[in-house]
């Protein structure tokens, strides 16, 4: 939002887009239905509303969900629920995600997200007796890969005119005779050198993503795990790289034109999307140089210069990246300019595996003005700046060819680069953390309420700097709040390392609340940090004793620690308060089969 000359950064940390969707539907629970209505969707998991009654409903609960608009007929597991006066929301991930239809999940959101969590395994695509898979390694597509005949590699390279139709017959002789690779046998022939292999592969992989943005109707499923050996070319390409230029190069004209022509558009607010590892052409920069948040896309279309390709397929190609979004009557313009984006060293320097080791080592020790390399007095102008020179650096989208290991690592130091500019770049919040800085150092002991040492300490070590206020207890407990709820929106996602972190911040600024430390328990038990799970859930247990939910919790981290004998102790207590705990129902199971 811009407010004067100061902008702020709306970062939403959600890899899997929501689309936000109203629609009524039964929600089973223990084999009782209760209505329920949507608040949105994703491919991962559901949002919504109940009526406030007396719902038999826990964190981890398997429910059914029954979602005709959404052809949603499945098992899901309550990530969260939120008690209001009025009503009850709840988040439910889906036990079976990634899997569905292009007409609810577009296929541009569901290749972002791929690369945003950095899976590996095969996306299977089908629609009817088309058959295509594209293979991802690590968030990045590798190969791809069809049943139909006119994907086939010598298609490909007989309509893109690579080899000729006696080419072409001669080598699929031989391979029908022999069984060998065709790209082999062209280059055995002469007809492909073996520099040509790695492109003719990268064309028909592109060619088939392309095919699929038009399988509109088709269904697919992302099946996660090791990829099988393959003696075909292994490629590394960009996600979002292949969506901008297939759109950009395919796109209906005439369709856009009924549905874009009058909105506005503007930068993403979130910096995952600004600095992606697209590669733009001196057209594409032309029209992206016109956006400003302000004016409608017919107006750009005019004021930039035209070229090979029609303006208007560069901005729904953009669109389609997130690299632009539409904005809304009611929002305010972003404030980002594209000469932020594509400034002197825009693309920045690659950072050495060394390096991003030593700044993973280091980071969570600087204070948000260190990290940016800012000093107090700096300006928003310039705290925004400092925040694009590292988002060019660190971007981990910016970084195909790291391993995914260190790839992980630059996701993390993003997220922290960036929670330090969301906060420098708003006054109010600033403000507040100028006075934590400030009082720190004396008040790191003296919280009241804070529980044994030991989590003090580990809560430290995820937020080294945001700490709570000495005075005004108020205030905290509503920081304590904020920071807790955006850690559930983060274990929503799935995204655990910053649920830990915003967790620990919550019990930070207010260590009373048995709620923090169990969310913080739950989420350590994710992360396999298995003893210091076992420490926050004992000290959620010591400030809110005999609670089912907590002592059941205790008894999975129990079972994954290797003491069946503790963990069946902890099930029996959390059974005789609640007999219908799902989570004591699923330990219970998982000691049977062990």
């Amino acid at each position: 939002m811009e407010k004067g000359s100061e902008t702020t950064i709306d970062w939403d940390i959600r890899f899997f887009r929501r689309y936000p969707k109203a629609t009524d539907f039964e929600l089973t629970i223990l084999g009782r239905k209760f209505p329920a209505r949507t608040i949105d969707y994703s491919v991962i998991g559901v949002g919504a509303v109940m009526e406030y009654v007396s719902v038999p409903l826990i964190q981890g609960d398997v429910v059914s969900l029954d979602i005709d608009e959404l052809d949603l007929h499945e098992q899901g597991r309550v990530a969260w629920i939120q008690k209001t006066p009025s009503n009850l929301r709840i988040g439910i991930l889906r036990v079976r995600p990634l899997k569905g239809s292009f007409r609810l999940y577009p296929l541009s959101d569901i290749l972002i997200g791929l690369q945003r969590t950095l899976k590996t395994g095969i996306l299977d695509v089908r629609l009817g007796s088309i058959n295509k898979k594209v293979y991802v390694r690590a968030g990045n597509v590798i190969c791809a890969a069809s049943n139909y005949d006119k994907d086939r590699l010598g298609d490909v390279l007989l309509k893109c005119r690579k080899i000729d139709r006696r080419q072409y017959d001669e080598a699929a002789e031989i391979k029908r005779t022999s069984g060998g690779r065709y790209s082999a046998i062209l280059v055995s022939l002469g007809y492909l050198k073996p520099q040509d292999i790695i492109r003719a592969a990268e064309l028909q992989t592109r060619r088939i993503i392309a095919s699929l943005f038009a399988m509109k109707d088709a269904e697919f499923e992302f099946i996660e795990g090791p990829l099988p050996s393959r003696d075909a070319v292994t490629l590394n390409l960009s996600v979002s790289d292949l969506i901008y230029r297939v759109l950009k190069r395919n796109a209906d004209v005439d369709l856009l034109k009924n549905y874009l022509l009058d909105s506005t558009v503007d930068f993403s607010s979130n910096p995952l999307n600004l600095f992606q590892n697209i590669r733009f052409t001196a057209a594409d920069k032309a029209v992206i140089s016109c956006v400003d948040g302000k004016t409608a896309i017919r107006d750009i279309i005019k004021r930039s210069a035209s070229g090979r390709i029609d303006p208007l397929k560069i901005i729904y190609a953009l669109l389609e990246a997130r690299f632009l979004k539409i904005r809304e009557s009611h929002e305010s313009p972003s404030g980002i300019s594209a000469g932020e984006v594509f400034g002197p060293g825009a693309k920045g320097s690659s950072p050495a595996g060394a390096q991003i080791d030593r700044l993973y080592s280091e980071y969570k020790n600087l204070d948000y003005y260190r990290i940016l390399d800012l000093d107090r007095q700096s300006t928003t102008d310039e705290a925004k700046k400092a925040y694009y020179r590292m988002a060019r650096k660190y971007h981990p989208d910016m970084h195909i060819h790291l391993p995914e290991a260190t790839k992980r690592k630059l996701i993390e130091i993003f997220s922290y680069v960036t929670t330090a500019c969301l906060t420098l770049t708003d006054p109010s919040k600033r403000k507040e953390y100028d006075r934590v800085l400030s009082d720190s150092a004396e008040r790191e002991d003296s919280v009241p309420g804070s529980g044994p040492s030991i989590i003090r300490e580990e809560a430290q070590k995820e937020a080294p700097v945001e700490q709570p206020e000495s005075t005004g207890l108020s205030g905290n407990q509503d920081s304590a709040r904020n920071r807790f709820r955006d850690g559930k929106v983060a274990f929503w996602d799935r995204n655990y390392d910053v649920a830990a972190r915003l967790f620990a911040m919550a019990i930070s600024y207010d260590g009373s609340a048995p709620e923090y430390y169990f969310h913080y328990g739950v989420t350590l038990g994710m992360l396999g940090r298995l003893k210091e799970a076992v420490q926050a859930l004992n000290r959620a247990n010591e400030l809110k004793p005999m609670d089912s939910d907590t002592l059941a919790e205790l008894g999975h981290v129990y079972l994954k620690l290797g003491f069946p004998v503790r963990a069946g102790v902890y099930f029996d207590k959390a059974v005789t308060l609640d007999p219908s705990n799902g989570r004591v129902a699923e330990g219970r199971k998982l000691m049977r089969e062990r």
